[in-house]
């Protein structure tokens, strides 16, 4: 039974968690599935069939009429459908209002993306400087020239707020992953270590060209296609937009000009957004540059040892193994104790499954102690060193901190755990500072959740602290406690 238009966009809306799943799933398959955003005909029926199983007979059968193919494609709501493939693709609208629905789905502006926005603003300049146009509020090519100036403001305006939205839903949830990190689990290891690299390529493919796109003042060459010919130009796209505005103001067409320097103030006001972003993300690419340097170093100690094995493996039966007094092994003589590695005790260590870090520091610690207590025979000898009297105040501060920490409770509903840590300690601390409150927070038995957009600011004693405001995790047990 055919259904209209607008019921089935109604209906699409309030079942859209269907094609959410259909979503997750192109955007975590291959990369030609990812692009061209096709939908599987056998995967969207039974999902559908899924979804409306437990449902009474009628409600069903409304919602698998008006979500049929064939529906779909009577209200002019799909761009194809190839029936041999059993592939089809919604049109564009509707693809962008369902993932306009979590920041998390939508999609970031890449290069190629903002260097079409910037060959339409070109070609629109060229259009508002043609010779031949008439600045007559008549002339049938004026009306289309102003029409199609509006169209490409309201789209760029358009994409770079939904850009700037994908980009700061996406990089939230993963900050998340990466904030988490558990060491013991090589699951969760790897995932951060995902997380990482999607940090990275975000930085390096989307928020980097948008703030240079948004930057008026920063000309950079770039090679935008013109007809059928390559053409350089350094004008930045702001400074493109500008000036088609200030052809309308020669012309005296002044209503227009307030409306097209509304839309680019909206525009230029998003810059501050995207530049935020890029300085919370620095961390992250910091981390990321280090796991990369630390993957590089297990690669190159791990190629030395494999040229170390090779060299002793000439075939004789005896000799084919490593010394452990082998060079090759003399950073990792703290881990000896961890496992007797001489060949009548061969085999696999026994790694606890979890919890499995508290292990190693304690034979590192072991380690250290001992390593600590040979050196200090060697040096009884010599004169004792007297201690600095500011180590002996900073000790004494960081006992009494951490008494006042003891009787520390964060509220029922913590929003700012800075704020919170600052008012408690200004009335409990006599000699309280500002630097306080980075101590205190590391005794606070809580996991965090860094924002990378809130910002707040401390004042005391005419000293600023500004930071990004920390919340707990939804799934911290010491929230859960402190309750």
């Amino acid at each position: 039974m055919p259904v209209n238009r607008a019921e089935t966009t109604k209906l699409i809306i309030d079942h859209r968690e269907i094609f959410f799943q259909m979503i997750d799933e192109i955007d975590q398959s291959a990369h030609e599935e990812r692009v061209s955003e096709e939908f599987s005909l056998g995967l969207y029926n039974s999902r559908i069939e899924s979804a409306t199983r437990s449902m009474s007979e009628p409600e069903r059968r409304t919602i698998l009429d008006a979500l049929s193919i064939d529906n779909l494609k009577r209200n002019q709501l799909l761009v194809f459908n190839h029936g041999q493939t059993g592939r089809f693709l919604l049109v564009s609208w509707l693809r962008e209002m369902l993932r306009s629905f979590d920041d998390v789905r939508l999609r970031g502006l890449t290069q190629p993306d903002l260097d079409h926005l910037h060959e339409r603003l070109v070609a629109l300049l060229a259009q508002a400087k043609d010779p031949a146009l008439c600045w007559i509020d008549d002339d049938p090519l004026f009306k289309e020239v102003v029409a199609t100036v509006y169209d490409c403001f309201h789209e760029i305006a358009h994409k770079l707020t939904q850009n700037v939205a994908a980009l700061r839903g996406r990089c939230e949830a993963l900050a998340d992953i990466v904030d988490s990190i558990d060491y013991t689990s090589m699951t969760r290891a790897r995932q951060v270590g995902r997380a990482l690299d999607e940090i990275y390529t975000i930085h390096e493919r989307n928020v980097v060209p948008t703030i240079q796109f948004l930057d008026p003042n920063l000309d950079i060459k770039r090679k935008i296609r013109s007809g059928s010919n390559l053409q350089t130009i350094t004008t930045a796209p702001m400074q493109i937009m500008s000036e088609i505005i200030s052809r309308f103001e020669q012309s005296q067409r002044h209503r227009h000009v307030r409306q097209l320097q509304r839309i680019e103030f909206q525009i230029l006001s998003l810059s501050a957004e995207v530049v935020l972003l890029r300085d919370t993300l620095e961390q992250y690419v910091r981390l990321h540059a280090e796991q990369r340097r630390r993957y590089n170093k297990i690669e190159e100690r791990y190629t030395r040892l494999k040229a170390a094995v090779e060299e002793v493996q000439d075939g004789r039966r005896r000799g084919f193994r490593l010394s452990l007094e082998d060079p090759i092994f003399s950073d990792a003589k703290r881990l000896s104790g961890l496992k007797e590695v001489k060949s009548r005790h061969g085999g696999m260590m026994s790694w606890p499954e979890k919890h499995g870090r508290s292990f190693l520091d304690e034979a590192l610690r072991v380690a250290e102690e001992s390593a600590g207590r040979d050196r200090s025979e060697s040096k009884s000898n010599s004169a004792v060193v007297p201690i600095d009297p500011d180590v002996v105040k900073r000790y004494e501060r960081a006992e009494r901190l951490a008494i006042v920490m003891a009787n520390y409770r964060p509220p029922t509903h913590l929003s700012d755990i800075c704020a919170d840590l600052h008012a408690y300690l200004s009335h409990n601390m006599a000699d309280y500072e500002l630097p306080d409150v980075i101590d205190g927070l590391s005794l606070v038995d809580i996991n965090f959740k860094t924002s990378p957009t809130r910002t707040n600011v401390i004042t005391h004693k005419g000293w600023q602290y500004r930071y990004h405001v920390r919340s707990p995790a939804k799934d911290s047990d010491g929230f859960e406690a402190a309750k």
